[in-house]
């Protein structure tokens, strides 16, 4: 036999996580709300929502903590504008305010960059703290290692090696 016939092909199965039958329900359920509350503004709250539902589609994880994070970060920078087309309601004059304004675009936007910061720093943040915690308890138990010598003497350290 040669190396080429032994050779196996490798297949990569993909799993495509599909939305659950409640997910759907509340989404039109939401969304009808919405078109039927704001009329127009759903469009920009469609639009605003964007980066969250782009990347909806990308994260693979099981839980989708990605989209749960850009999604809330996204929310948030939307819900304003909403606010004010709900206490305005739904008139062209709103839809004109809110759509012409970069600063709208730049809030519900910059809030899901912000959520994709909060996911790319916050191991690094977390990791410093941690090895911060860490090294604090180092030092604390050498200082501690340290008085025990001084007041039992040096033959303590070598106790647990009489046992090796």
């Amino acid at each position: 036999m040669s190396k080429e016939s032994e050779k196996k092909t490798k297949t990569v199965t993909v799993t495509v996580h599909r939305m659950s039958g409640r997910n759907k329900f509340l989404l039109i359920t939401i969304s009808l709300l919405l078109m039927a509350f704001l009329r127009t503004g759903f469009l920009i709250f469609l639009i605003g929502m964007l980066p969250s539902i782009v990347v909806y589609f990308f994260d693979r994880s099981e839980h989708h903590y990605t989209f749960r994070t850009i999604f809330s970060c996204n929310l948030a920078g939307c819900l304003p504008f909403l606010g004010h087309m709900f206490e305005y309601g739904p008139t062209n004059a709103s839809l004109h305010e809110a759509t012409s304004s970069t600063l709208t675009w730049v809030l519900m936007y910059g809030s899901a960059i912000m959520g994709g910061a909060l996911i790319a720093f916050t191991p690094q943040i977390a990791k410093t703290m941690i090895t911060g915690l860490h090294q604090t308890q180092i030092a604390r138990l050498q200082r501690s290692q340290a008085r025990i010598e001084a007041e039992w003497g040096k033959e303590v350290t070598n106790y647990s090696a009489k046992f090796n």
